[in-house]
């Protein structure tokens, strides 16, 4: 009975507990005032491609006055989008108000060849560990199939490199060790969401960075990795849960063969571009078995069941509690049931984060 209650003083007191970050107590920069957001610019020597000009915006709360821990959330846009735009287009910005967080938004490389100014994150390359990530012949397909400045092999006509080839790793590092260090942030509960290739580049940080750079959760929407990309090792389980949400109408990133243009190689999905992803529970399933998870899921609750079919399923994961949670239901390539109800997805995320804070093993 003793080594019982012990066990369980260890566990919830060991996630319930408040990490300040080294911001805490340090005088706030002049910008952003409480209530409102900043973008800061720094030079950034990329490991791949040398110094280059990057740059994120960061919200803090009204009432915020760095003395006190408070929830951290990353929110990455999508590809085509940008820091500014999702600041203005994601249900984030009012809830990290509402809720007290603060919220950075990166800003993903824009070089594309073509001057377009499509901002991307840097998730794939032409080949993965299971061969092309397209079909080759792009003529066969639509565009866009953009090439960027910083990716010399891409060739529009049968390349698959559709992103920039920036080291955004390395970047993220770099703005989230400055957060850390300006803003007064709890170190266990720093959570990440991102849609779309912004969602693509969750899954690589969760699957390439052994500790997921001590985010607890991913937040990851109409979002999969590209066939052989991002798969989970049997290393980086431990710390962090998931809660993934995925239209069943999406078709630039289809969950299933329902909704995608056909099969690709290796049991696959093909998209409407012609590029190849992993069925969703397939993949998600190759998760659950790295974490340890339940074999059963079971029905996870939301204000909002029902709503254009709106449901979640939660695998429990190992005995400290982390989880994946997958929502679907009948909306497409965007945020949960529509335009004018995107809130529900950072409301839902916005609880399973709180109740799923960084695991200290």
């Amino acid at each position: 009975m003793f080594g019982q209650v012990f066990i369980l003083t260890f566990i919830f007191g060991n996630s319930l507990a408040i990490q300040p970050s080294a911001g805490c107590g340090k005088t706030l920069p002049d910008s952003p005032k409480p209530g409102e957001h900043h973008r800061f610019f720094f030079k950034h020597n990329d490991v791949l491609l040398g110094a280059i000009e990057r740059d994120f915006i960061v919200q803090i709360p009204k009432d915020f006055d760095n003395t006190s821990p408070i929830p951290l959330l990353f929110d990455v846009h999508w590809y085509a989008g940008s820091a500014p735009k999702q600041v203005n287009y994601s249900p984030w910005t009012e809830v990290a108000l509402r809720e007290n967080l603060v919220i950075v938004w990166p800003n993903g490389m824009n070089d594309t060849k073509s001057g377009s100014g499509s901002g991307s994150w840097n998730v794939s390359s032409t080949f993965g560990s299971k061969g092309p990530i397209c079909d080759l012949n792009r003529g066969n397909w639509p565009p866009p199939n953009e090439c960027f400045e910083s990716c010399p092999l891409c060739d529009e006509s049968y390349s698959c490199d559709w992103t920039t080839c920036y080291d955004d790793i390395g970047f993220l590092k770099v703005v989230i060790e400055t957060v850390k260090d300006q803003w007064c942030v709890d170190l266990d509960q720093m959570h990440m969401s991102g849609i779309s290739n912004g969602g693509m580049l969750l899954w690589n940080i969760a699957a390439q960075v052994p500790d997921g750079f001590g985010f607890a959760t991913f937040n990851t929407i109409a979002a999969s990795p590209q066939l052989g990309f991002a798969l989970p090792t049997f290393a980086n389980w431990q710390q962090f849960s998931f809660i993934d949400m995925h239209g069943l109408e999406d078709i630039t990133i289809p969950t299933n063969l329902n909704s995608a243009y056909g099969p690709s190689p290796y049991d696959g999905l093909m998209s409407k571009h012609g590029a190849y992803f992993e069925d969703k529970e397939k993949y998600l399933k190759k998760w659950s078995d790295a974490m340890k998870c339940s074999e059963e899921e079971i029905f996870y609750e939301t204000p909002y069941d029902g709503q254009n079919d709106f449901y979640c399923l939660e695998r429990k994961c190992h005995e400290q509690g982390n989880a994946i949670v997958r929502c679907f239901g009948n909306w497409g390539h965007e945020y949960p049931l529509a335009e004018d109800k995107k809130y529900v997805a950072a409301e839902v995320a916005f609880k399973f984060m709180m109740d799923h804070p960084k695991i200290n093993s």
